[in-house]
């Protein structure tokens, strides 16, 4: 059923007094298995690092931006990548330490904190992981299903069922994988009225958007995109989307961006965009959605 708790577009929905843009995306091409390499160490081939390069963009301001990616490295380098590819000093052929290094020396991030540790670029959120445990019955069929190409699929019309029928609680499911996005999202949006304090205070001279990178894996990201399309326009658009993914999960460095707004003596709103085109470039799905905290919180519930 179509939820009603989310708001029309409006005609000035361009306008806000600041904005915090979350830009979530599954890694890049990535080396093959290797059984002597943990699956955290698997990193991004130079192809896998040209796409995070392809995707970022010169009016990122760096000094407001940060990058996050799941405990693996590939998922932080590729965010690290759609950050800072557009930087001078960034090639694309660095390896992640040696990319969070340049990032690191060159922008002097250092912790507000008492510690008065360093801080780096490019950080760590188990939320965007993928946990799938082939020796479990929930992971070993997920597997199963990604290698047949309907992995996408299985995760929204089956592993919720699944999961409960079996009592997992470890492995990612459609609503834990949409629920951990959603309070991703929900963090942020708990911070954006204070952000939007000080892009007002101009003797702090921020810019009026923050921009946050976070990298992560196939299936995880569509899950929260999924739940939240099944909420707004219905089951039918959900089937939709994931046909438009053959069933199966984003391509690499393919992802969604929610942007949160400040709009003044208004509560903060959620925006959030996909497209997919066809080889052509032509448009095969398009969602282009605005909804209020509510509907984030009731994800995050059904988790």
């Amino acid at each position: 059923m179509e939820n009603s708790n989310h708001f029309e577009q409006p005609e000035n929905k361009e306008k806000y007094t600041s904005r915090i843009k979350l830009v979530f995306l599954r890694h890049g091409k990535k080396e093959p298995d290797d059984p002597q390499k943990p699956d955290t160490k698997i990193q991004l081939t130079a192809e896998g690092r040209a796409q995070g390069m392809a995707k970022s963009k010169p009016e990122t301001n760096i000094r407001q931006a940060v990058a996050f990616g799941s405990p693996r490295d590939r998922a932080q380098h590729i965010a690290a990548l759609a950050m800072a590819g557009k930087q001078a000093e960034i090639t694309g052929d660095e390896t992640l330490e040696e990319l969070k290094e340049k990032l690191n020396q060159e922008f002097k991030i250092k912790n507000q904190s008492r510690t008065g540790k360093n801080m780096s670029k490019v950080g760590i959120d188990p939320r965007l992981d993928l946990n799938l445990d082939e020796k479990t019955e929930l992971g070993a069929a997920a597997n199963d299903h990604y290698i047949q190409g309907d992995y996408l699929k299985f995760l929204v019309e089956e592993s919720d069922v699944l999961a409960k029928k079996i009592g997992d609680k470890n492995n990612t499911t459609y609503s834990g994988g949409a629920a951990n996005i959603a309070s991703v999202i929900d963090k942020y949006l708990g911070i954006a009225k204070n952000w939007d304090k000080l892009v007002k205070d101009k003797q702090k001279e921020y810019t009026d958007t923050m921009e946050r990178f976070l990298g992560t894996h196939a299936g995880i990201s569509e899950t929260f995109l999924a739940k939240l399309i099944d909420k707004t326009k219905g089951a039918e658009e959900r089937k939709k989307f994931v046909q438009a993914l053959d069933n199966q999960s984003f391509g690499y460095a393919e992802g969604f961006e929610a942007e949160i707004l400040n709009q003044d003596q208004q509560e903060p709103v959620v925006r959030v965009t996909y497209k997919k085109l066809d080889k052509d470039g032509q448009s095969i799905f398009d969602f282009n959605e605005t909804v209020g905290r509510e509907i984030i919180k009731e994800i995050i519930a059904e988790g």
